[in-house]
């Protein structure tokens, strides 16, 4: 135990007199009067320095005409800067002394530098402004440690500890954002903060029998659990009214006159927001709560009101378990007939492929027995007519492979619209890990983009080949689209040549 601020008052002279010593949150102020021959001026720079940097330490001595010395722990202003002055006051002049703390808290530390001091203050304070009180200092961190330069006392809640501050200690840490995050989604308070405090911050977890906040920070770890559960509460001055929606809708006073700890309360609390479907246990615990409430005070509810709590969520999970087990056999199913619709998907392309292949094969080779048994032989078979309706049957094709595209792609969408449709009948369940589990998106995304990219391959094989097919025509028919196509460029540019010609013979 370093009692700091003892020293440094007992080198300028300052008595016993506790009451003149107040320390308020993040200040301390001390202001007293004394002889100047009662001061150790000398061994005030060694003890200044023993101060933690974040806190700023003000000293200033003040004769009664005004001179005045400032000293700091900034070393703006040190002894040696004011020996002169300091050595032309008479040593039985009556100096004014004020030493002024301005804490700041960093790294989730805050100096407590006289705990009976500190405690006359910080208890003093009515529920509502004590709540104010830890939730500036916490504001939105995980942990707020109270570091004690003169008591050897230790204490810890789950978000807050007062240990000395030569204790180097870790204590176990809770993710308090996420959890103000998970109760802010679950219940509202009307409260003027921004970040209210959980029922955690006051659970203490490291305990002793001379624990002076035991009895309050009891009363505010039942308040808030209260606050916590409910779906609605508004703060007053001397009140909470909590809106319970259960089987019933209950609207309920609670004083703080009349509040005790009730460790049942932050254990209903605890269990639900603890793991498992929040969203469930608050709901349950709501609806036999808003029947409770009509019989019994809710600041009065027994550990036997947590046990049917208990009981009969037991009760519900084992319904939906069965219900896990059914929607997991259908998903089950599902992507078995997924699998097998891709496969038919796929195999409906292969399919479509070779009819458009038989049929044009067929054509042709129809047109070769046909020009066998006639009188030309295999002479010129894609006369005109043939060139004509090979032409067409491969536009037809082009046409058949865009229809069968749009085809694939509504058969693709059906498949991703039946899954969709499987979702939301089970939606009542979204939300959970178990919803999340049983619709794996990726399984399903995964299997369409397979079938996607068979297609992509199946279709260019099939374009490469009636592009293939155009091609032969092309150079077996003397009377082939691009012959024709061919012929007329020539014939337009001879026609252009011949008129440019003439006119060079006019000039």
């Amino acid at each position: 135990m370093s009692d700091i601020l003892g020293n440094l008052l007992l080198s300028l002279g300052f008595g016993n007199d506790a009451e003149k010593i107040n320390e308020i949150n993040k200040t301390v102020n001390v202001s007293f009067s004394v002889l100047k021959k009662d001061i150790q001026f000398d061994n005030i720079d060694d003890l200044i320095k023993a101060f933690p940097s974040r806190d700023l330490l003000k000293i200033e001595i003040r004769d009664e005409i005004d001179n005045v010395i400032c000293l700091d722990n900034k070393e703006r202003n040190s002894v040696q800067q004011w020996k002169e002055q300091w050595d032309d006051f008479d040593s039985d002049d009556k100096l004014n002394v004020q030493v002024l703390i301005e804490k700041t808290i960093i790294d989730n530390k805050l100096s407590v530098y006289k705990l009976e001091a500190f405690n006359k203050h910080f208890l003093g304070l009515d529920i509502i402004n004590m709540i104010k009180f830890i939730e500036d200092d916490i504001n939105n961190g995980n942990q707020l440690v109270f570091e004690l330069y003169d008591s050897d006392m230790l204490l810890a809640t789950k978000t807050l500890a007062f240990k000395p501050v030569s204790n180097t200690s870790e204590f176990q840490k809770i993710d308090r954002k996420e959890k103000i995050k998970e109760v802010q989604k679950n219940s509202f308070a009307f409260w003027k903060g921004e970040y209210l405090p959980l029922p955690d911050d006051f659970h203490f977890i490291i305990d002793n029998q001379n624990n002076p906040y035991k009895e309050k920070f009891g009363i505010i770890e039942t308040l808030l659990a209260i606050v916590c559960i409910a779906d609605n509460v508004h703060f007053f001055d001397d009140k909470i009214t909590c809106q319970i929606y259960g089987k019933r809708m209950s609207v309920i006073d609670v004083r703080f006159s009349e509040l005790k700890y009730n460790e049942t309360l932050f254990d209903i609390y605890t269990w639900i927001f603890t793991e498992g479907n929040i969203v469930d246990k608050i709901s349950l615990a709501r609806n036999l709560l808003s029947l409770h409430c009509r019989l019994i005070l809710l600041q009065n509810i027994d550990e036997q009101t947590f046990l049917s709590i208990k009981a009969n969520f037991a009760i519900y999970q084992k319904e939906n378990v069965d219900k896990y087990i059914e929607i997991k056999n259908k998903l089950t199913e599902f992507l078995a007939k997924l699998v097998d619709d891709s496969k038919e998907v796929i195999l409906g392309i292969v399919s479509d492929i070779g009819k458009n292949m038989v049929a044009f094969f067929s054509f042709v080779l129809t047109v070769f027995v046909t020009s066998i048994m006639s009188e030309k032989g295999l002479e010129n078979i894609f006369t005109k007519e043939v060139t004509a309706f090979s032409d067409f049957f491969i536009v037809c094709s082009f046409v058949y492979i865009g229809v069968t595209w749009w085809i694939t792609n509504f058969k693709i969408q059906k498949l991703r619209d039946s899954y969709e449709t499987m979702k939301e009948n089970n939606s009542f369940f979204k939300g959970t890990k178990e919803f999340d589990e049983i619709f794996d998106d990726s399984k399903v995304d995964n299997t369409i983009l397979e079938i996607r990219r068979y297609r992509r391959v199946l279709f260019l094989i099939w374009f490469l080949v009636v592009i293939s097919v155009l091609v032969i025509v092309e150079i077996l028919s003397e009377y082939g689209v691009c012959k024709f196509i061919g012929s007329s460029i020539i014939e337009l540019i001879r026609t252009i040549l011949s008129i440019i010609g003439k006119i060079n013979i006019c000039k």
